[in-house]
């Protein structure tokens, strides 16, 4: 082999190398072109599973909510209120999965101070039940 395939040989081999080594160490998946690894992190699974419960307690709040209307049951309107603050429980896990900084803090209290008036209400409403 001549001088000028021998260096292309090494940069190749170089480049190939080097290469394997970012992957395996994580460099090429925070590229934005899309190298690496996109497994999802254990902290997005959990948010993906807080999200799940989330979406499950709105729909049950709704439907309990319907039926509580249509029947004026005191058992409706205990669920559908429990499922209203299951919903804001919710929303305060997935806000601090997503790191509340500065301004959204006042979303946080915001939503506490709905839970708040939610269990006031609750307390108020499901009293006058049938």
């Amino acid at each position: 082999m001549d001088k000028t395939t021998t260096w292309l040989v090494r940069v190749a081999a170089t480049v190939v190398i080097g290469a394997g080594i970012m992957f395996s160490l994580g460099f090429l998946s925070k590229l934005p072109f899309g190298f690496g690894s996109s497994k999802p992190s254990t902290r997005d699974m959990a948010y993906q599973e807080i999200k799940r419960k989330y979406d499950a307690a709105l729909a049950r709040s709704e439907k309990m909510m319907d039926l509580y209307q249509l029947s004026g049951k005191k058992e409706h309107c205990n669920a559908s209120f429990f499922s209203i603050l299951k919903v804001g429980r919710y929303a305060l896990e997935m806000g601090e999965y997503m790191n509340w900084q500065g301004l959204e803090r006042s979303k946080k209290d915001e939503i506490n101070q709905q839970i708040t008036e939610a269990e006031k209400t609750r307390l108020r409403v499901c009293r006058d039940a049938f």
